[in-house]
């Protein structure tokens, strides 16, 4: 059956994700490059549509959507739904990155977590700790040509820029991020700098958990300090067992050390911020991330406040706090 309504907007402090990233609706008003769905954009327009009754749309692990009670959201099992009926189901998570990334730096984010630095000044290659099909190291350094087959990856042309940027010849025990990371490097440096580092790592997809690893200690405090500091994301840091390995020539007590994003809510946000350069990265997270959200929880709160609303010609969906949503316009349940 086909039931018409108008979806009637936000309270002014929700944020709408735009080529800007997000912005309060209150600050959006006028024409604005709206993020669709599928991260690309839109000529979209955002305006104040009164004062009306709104309420609190509130997810299960803290977060929470305020709107009027016939604004249409979409469901992660590909429904739509008005917010006052929102409650014990699960909203569609938005789980693309649509913020610039630079290659330069990605690459040496994947150099940092695969190659070898115990040769940095000595040699004008790295090894890698990686094998020859890996698609995220053939995609990044453009290494179609090379056989498949799981040999040995030898890498030349980095070494000087990394010694450039400060990176240190270390063992893989003793990696740690240059001097001026945090004081010197843009958002978008860090940002693709861990990105490449996530893509060069792995672990199964069963439940909303991404790890990062190293075997430094002091590079693990380093990479959950950026993340929580740099992009909202909390991360917990895993000790492993304690095995031996001869390096330069000494006996050393080596640990694995995971870095842990555990829970629906900061594995969004890492997505929503990084994100994967590896295209099955993106695909299993995301449909994990979809599988496991969180249920609304209930629906709460009236209260009469000003109310904003959007317009998307092309798809008429946009993106609020983290989740997909239907825009103004009439369509069909």
């Amino acid at each position: 059956m086909k039931v018409k309504f108008m979806s009637s907007g936000f309270s002014k402090e929700m944020r709408l994700l735009t080529n800007q990233g997000y912005i309060r609706f209150e600050d959006a008003v006028g024409n604005v490059q709206i993020v669709k769905p599928d991260g690309s954009l839109s000529k979209g327009r955002v305006w104040r549509s009164g004062n009306k009754i709104t309420y609190s749309v509130n997810i299960a692990d803290g977060r929470r959507i305020r709107s009027t009670s016939d604004h249409v959201y979409r469901t992660n099992d590909s429904d739509e739904c008005q917010a006052i009926a929102l409650k014990k189901r699960r909203l569609m998570p938005f789980t693309a990155c649509v913020y610039p990334i630079d290659k330069e730096y990605l690459q040496l984010g994947f150099l940092q977590k695969t190659g070898d630095f115990i040769t940095l000044l000595d040699e004008d290659w790295l090894s890698l700790n990686t094998e020859s099909e890996d698609p995220t190291f053939r995609k990044l350094f453009k290494a179609d040509n090379l056989p498949l087959g799981g040999k040995d990856v030898f890498l030349r042309g980095y070494n000087k820029k990394l010694i450039e940027l400060g990176f240190k010849r270390s063992s893989y025990n003793q990696k740690e991020l240059p001097d001026g990371f945090f004081d010197s490097w843009s958002l978008c440096k860090k940002r693709s700098f861990i990105r490449g580092y996530t893509s060069a790592c792995s672990w199964p997809y069963t439940s909303p958990f991404i790890v990062l690893s190293t075997h430094s200690d002091v590079l693990a405090t380093q990479l959950s300090l950026c993340l929580d500091e740099c992009f909202g994301v909390h991360l917990e840091i895993e000790k492993g067992d304690i095995f031996t390995d001869i390096l330069d020539g000494e006996v050393r007590a080596i640990r694995l050390y995971s870095i842990n994003m555990c829970g629906h809510q900061d594995c969004h946000k890492f997505m929503e911020e990084i994100g994967f350069e590896s295209s099955i990265h993106i695909q299993k997270v995301s449909e994990m991330l979809i599988k496991h959200s969180p249920l609304v929880a209930d629906i709460s709160n009236a209260e009469t406040v000003d109310v904003y609303d959007f317009s998307e010609p092309e798809e008429n969906r946009g993106v609020v706090e983290g989740f997909v949503v239907h825009d103004c316009r009439s369509c069909n349940l």
